[in-house]
């Protein structure tokens, strides 16, 4: 995880609440119809927009001070400018490839439905939510493992350790107020 992002943020909604995140990750989900949802996202400060912004402004002032040296006769400094700037659009590429990285969760129509995405890729799970079990804390990394029908997910990449628990106890209640069970089997 890029250390640009170091605080993810969770953001467990009731349905019917109006949504703020302005997210594309919930433009292609109708959460209309959901009994619960979550979105679990990196809590950046920067768009990739805005951090490439920065970026080329400090790129632009770096480079007119390299051409002032290679104005005056110290012709070295602009290549090295140039390598600097190299460096910097590499940040970018590699910054702005994982912070749309995001978990969203939700309940519906009696499945519990999970969408995960890391960088270009894309996974859906869909499971029968009287038949999920939430487990947290079995896995060696310390995320919540929601299994059932044999399969099973892993969530709560973005959170800290702690807010996981809070993550689970918040889906199990989820489950239960859905009418379905969301037990943690040990």
């Amino acid at each position: 995880m890029p250390s640009a992002c170091p605080v993810p943020s969770v953001l467990p909604v009731p349905s019917g609440q109006p949504q703020a995140w302005g997210d594309d990750a919930l433009q292609a989900v109708d959460l209309s119809q959901a009994d619960a949802h979550w979105l679990l996202k990196r809590n950046c400060s920067l768009s990739p927009r805005d951090l490439c912004i920065v970026l080329s402004s400090l790129g632009l002032v770096s480079v007119l001070i390299a051409g002032a040296f290679w104005w005056l006769g110290a012709p070295m400094v602009l290549p090295f400018a140039c390598i600097e700037l190299a460096c910097l659009a590499v940040a970018v590429v590699v910054f702005a490839r994982r912070s749309g990285d995001h978990e969203l969760l939700w309940i519906a129509h009696g499945r519990f439905h999970v969408k995960l995405a890391v960088g270009q890729n894309t996974e859906e799970h869909a499971f029968l939510a009287r038949s999920v079990r939430v487990r947290h804390g079995h896995d060696v990394h310390g995320l919540i493992e929601l299994s059932a029908d044999g399969r099973r997910v892993l969530v709560g990449r973005h959170l800290s350790p702690h807010r996981r628990s809070a993550l689970a106890e918040s889906m199990r209640g989820a489950l239960r107020a859905a009418g379905h069970w969301g037990l943690e089997w040990k």
